[in-house]
Parts: C-alpha cells; structure tokens; sequence
C-alpha cells in the first residue's frame, strides 16, 4: 500500500526536520571544541609533573576510569602527540579495584565513582589523579568546564605526599580559593542549562511560527 502526502506537510516537516539539524549541530560543534579542550588539558597536566620513578617509564600510560568517551579523544591524541618523549598508551579501567600499571588515571563525577576510594586504591602507585567536577581540594588535579575551555584547582598536599614534583607554573595559573571554585561550578552548570534552553527555545520558535501556516 502505497501513502501520499500533501506536498505543504512534507515541506513542513523537512523544515522543521532542517532547523532540528542545525541546533543539534550547534550542540554538537560545542562539545567537540569541550572534549578536545580537555584532552589538551590533559596532555599539558601530565607534561608540567615529575614522576619518582621517571627513568623506568618507557611508554606513558593514561587511565581513563568507567563508560567514558574521553578514552577516545585521548588515544586520538595519543596517535600525533608524546609526552615528553614518551609514547602515549591509553587504558580503560571498569573498576576502581581494577587500576593499576599507568601513570595518570583522568576520572569524570558525572559517573560517581568515590574519590576518597579512588585515592586509597591508588596511593603508593606513582598514579597522577586528575578529576572533573569534582569538590574543591578532594583530588590532585581537578577541572571544571567554564565555557570552551577549562579551570583547574590543585591540592599540594595530595601531589606532594603522592612524591610528585610539580612546575610552579601549574600552581600559578591554578584556582586557589574554595569560594572561586564553588562559583566556577555554578557558571558552568548555568551555561550547560543556558545552552539546552535556547536550543529548545529555538526549535519551539519555528515550530510556533510553522503552526499557523
């Protein structure tokens, strides 16, 4: 059986269909600049930190903990860019038990695992812990998004005890106040929220400007 459509409501819907397309592209342009970002954020974390046992690294090993698609931003970056002079190896860890043998392990709150856990499991391993959105001071290095790019908190204690050594130029550009952090976790939740409304603000726009026709 064969159905015919009148041709305005075809039009109508490859319209609509149309400016769905263009915010969902839009979105999706975005989060691309954001996951690049954080991969270089990443890269230039690890660069600025020395590890105790730096002479027996032969290949730099970046963790990446649960379903997180970070994992295949960095191995893409891992194709074109060393560390030091270091060929880079990503790893995905399912379970904190599980995390072992790399040298940075990058885990995101947005899947909750416990970062009081996380530490104890991998103290005494030479492992670099750099977090997201996580609570201000919890981790070694911490990032939220603010826009297209990153900030960043660091917690001397936990790197230092960790027997890191880290260039003064990461504690310099870093977030140094609990206050600033908490505000720069507001603005980044509030720009994600700013970003969703007006693409569903845009779509009802041409929906209603549709409608009367």
């Amino acid at each position: 059986m064969t159905l015919f459509f009148p041709k305005r409501l075809v039009l109508t819907i490859l319209f609509l269909i149309g400016i769905g397309g263009n915010a969902i592209c839009i979105s999706q342009e975005n989060e691309q600049i954001k996951r690049l970002q954080r991969t270089i954020f990443i890269y230039n974390f690890a660069q600025q930190v020395s590890w105790p046992n730096a002479l027996d690294i032969t290949t730099f090993k970046i963790g990446v903990l649960g379903p997180d698609r970070t994992v295949i931003d960095l191995h893409a970056m891992a194709q074109k860019r060393k560390i030091g002079v270091l060929p880079v190896e990503i790893v995905r860890f399912q379970k904190i038990k599980d995390i072992d043998g790399v040298q940075l392990l990058y885990v995101n709150n947005d899947f909750n695992f416990d970062i009081g856990y996380i530490l104890t499991k991998i103290s005494n391993k030479g492992i670099l812990l750099v977090t997201e959105d996580y609570a201000y001071n919890s981790s070694m290095i911490n990032m939220v998004n603010v826009g297209d790019s990153f900030e960043y908190e660091v917690n001397r204690s936990n790197l230092e005890g960790a027997g890191f050594k880290v260039s003064s130029s990461l504690f310099q550009h870093a977030v140094s106040d609990a206050e600033k952090w908490k505000e720069l976790y507001k603005a980044s939740e509030a720009t994600r929220l700013e970003s969703e409304k007006e693409q569903l603000e845009l779509l009802e726009n041409k929906e209603s400007e549709i409608s009367p026709r």
